[in-house]
């Protein structure tokens, strides 16, 4: 046999190595790169969920009190829309539950529930805490969204 019909044979061969080798090593790059697609796929579920989440949170009012001191010994109770729409009969109480209750009755009856209540409006109550007060009280707040769902937030409002 002469060098030639050696050689041919030892070309082919060393080709089927090489083919057999580029075959494997595109398939595990191809079985990484499905990987990375269902990756990417779950990502993209998960966010278009929060995207979707967020849009229903903006369009839901976020109301909240707090007992703010107005004078050296004068309390207010103010309420706030702290959200980007309006909160409608905004309502606000306090617990039950509590030792006492510092709101004055009369101005409840008048004020509440709060008809309308604009993005970034307030409106106060007046506190009448006493030195027996508890000053600290859990308060339910409810309001009904521009979607015609309600909501409720319960804070807890020391001073």
């Amino acid at each position: 046999m002469t060098l030639y019909e050696i050689g041919i044979p030892l070309i082919a061969l060393l080709a089927v190595v090489i083919s057999t080798v580029s075959l494997i090593l595109s398939r595990r790059t191809q079985e990484k790169q499905f990987e990375f697609e269902a990756i990417n796929a779950a990502l993209a579920k998960k966010q278009l969920e929060l995207i979707s989440k967020e849009e229903t949170n903006q369009e839901k009012a976020r109301v909240v009190a707090e007992l703010v001191k107005v004078g050296r010994t004068d309390f207010r109770f103010v309420i706030l829309n702290q959200s980007s729409v309006m909160a409608t009969n905004v309502d606000f109480d306090i617990d039950k539950n509590s030792p006492d209750n510092p709101l004055v009755q009369n101005e409840c009856k008048e004020k509440l529930p709060y008809p309308f209540l604009q993005p970034g409006q307030s409106f106060t109550l007046i506190a009448a805490l006493h030195l027996g007060s508890a000053m600290n009280y859990n308060t339910p707040l409810s309001w009904i969204n521009p979607d015609g769902s309600r909501d409720e937030n319960k804070v807890h409002i020391s001073t």
